[in-house]
């Protein structure tokens, strides 16, 4: 599926976010490691799936895991497998995820937090393309697609020794690097959007839109999470949400200065609304630009007006916050 807005499953139009898709797509059939960077919440993972759905692997498993979020002793079991007794509590043999993802892709999340032990392991199994189960002398060849990431600047960890260079040269084979949302505006609002009709609908919800101060707020938001904070602040407010129409106090959780909009922040103008209100979206908000305030539709991503404040086009709201 490709749009203004959507491109091949992916929410998002902003120069960084479109790079990182055409290498995505470009790197896809290829068996090279892919390396992937950005802060928490950018969307690291979301990439990595596209590369493995844009490739001849996209038939065979995508197997994620945070190297974070498991403990090193267990980390080791997970990766590349146990035989049954090789140490307390293995009642039976486990297979690792190298070997559970076959002919697929292997997503190796947050590998920034590896051990230095289990790095030097990791390495082997790269060189080798073989692993071993933890209490076996047997070798079992695997041929999983590596797709790493991390949120660390690993060229520092590296200098500081806590990170292999060898290792990170490895995995470094294709880089990819997603921008923080702070520097992709342009993929706020379609995000957003997205967000909304999504947990409208889990929610049982009937939300029409964004009031035009909750778009303003979400343009001058630094979202320090990144794409992630963006869909918790809209799931927040959905669920706590009485009215047909979400405000910026409805987004509000923690207090971020309401300093003025930048030309830069605000640089989106009329393409992104068109492309991702409605299928005759385009058609649809040119005449309503056109059209007497009074007469422009309400469902025009949210622009209702509060109780005392005409309708405004969205062509006015350009002119007042984009220019």
């Amino acid at each position: 599926m490709k749009d203004g807005n959507v491109i091949d499953g992916i929410i998002g139009r902003s120069p960084g976010l479109l790079r990182a898709i055409d290498l995505a797509k470009r790197v896809a059939d290829s068996s090279a490691n892919v390396f992937i960077t950005g802060e928490t919440g950018t969307g690291k993972e979301v990439i990595a799936k596209a590369i493995h759905n844009f490739g001849g692997r996209k038939k065979h498993p995508f197997i994620a895991i945070n190297c974070s979020a498991i403990p090193e002793n267990l980390l080791e079991s997970e990766l590349f497998g146990h035989a049954k007794g090789s140490f307390t509590g293995a009642s039976d043999k486990k297979v690792g995820l190298f070997e559970e993802a076959g002919e697929g892709t292997l997503f190796l999340d947050e590998i920034g937090d590896l051990s230095l032990p289990l790095q030097a392991k990791l390495l082997r199994v790269l060189q080798e393309r073989r692993i071993k189960r933890i209490g076996e002398n047997q070798y079992r060849a695997v041929n999983a697609r590596i797709i790493s990431a991390t949120h660390k600047d690993l060229r520092a960890e590296v200098k500081e020794k806590t990170f292999r260079e060898d290792l990170f040269f490895r995995l470094n084979v294709i880089p990819i690097n997603l921008p923080p949302l702070r520097q992709r505006k342009e993929d706020i609002l379609p995000l957003a959007e997205f967000f909304l009709k999504k947990f409208s609908a889990l929610n049982g919800k009937k939300i029409d839109g964004f009031h035009k101060s909750a778009l303003e707020h979400m343009l001058r938001t630094p979202w320090s999470g990144n794409v992630r904070e963006l869909e918790n602040a809209i799931e927040r407010a959905v669920v706590l949400c009485d009215n047909t129409w979400l405000v910026a106090s409805d987004l509000v959780l923690d207090t971020y200065d309401l300093e003025p909009i930048s030309e830069e922040t605000m640089a989106l103008a009329n393409a992104p609304v068109s492309n991702y209100s409605s299928a005759e979206s385009v058609e649809a908000l040119t005449a309503a630009a056109a059209a007497p305030p009074a007469a422009v539709r309400q469902e025009f991503y949210g622009l209702i007006p509060a109780a005392d404040e005409p309708l405004v086009t969205l062509e006015e709201l350009t002119n007042r916050y984009l220019n």
